[in-house]
């Protein structure tokens, strides 16, 4: 039961990205600036994983955060660069051709093993 609760958690996560991308695109338009509407959505969900972190777990785990490999927090550059690239390129070549691409990239990506290439390089 608990496999099916996961797989169905990520249905949803899928669904709620084909209605979270072309709103930050349609957020990018509206102030005509991707970077502009970049900033709320990361402001908000900051706060949001603030919240669910001190609802859901033990706040003394948040020190652990220093055992973190500095490199990883580019997790969190290579995500402002996805939301900015996501707005920006949705309006010019349309969110059927971005998903696609999106996932073409994830497949490519994957078969290099990016995470194992870069602990071997540094």
């Amino acid at each position: 039961m608990i496999q099916f609760l996961n797989l169905a958690a990520a249905a949803g996560i899928g669904a709620a990205f084909a209605i979270y991308l072309p709103i930050l695109s349609q957020t990018g338009r509206l102030v005509d600036s991707p970077a502009l509407a970049n900033i709320p959505f990361f402001l908000i969900g900051a706060a949001t994983s603030a919240i669910i972190f001190l609802l859901t777990e033990n706040a003394s785990n948040f020190p652990r955060l220093g055992q973190v490999p500095p490199w990883m927090f580019l997790a969190g550059l290579i995500s402002g660069f996805v939301i900015l690239g996501t707005a920006f390129l949705i309006p010019r070549i349309g969110a059927g051709p971005f998903f696609v691409l999106v996932v073409a990239g994830q497949i490519d990506g994957r078969d290099h093993e990016p995470v194992r290439d870069v602990w071997l390089a540094g």
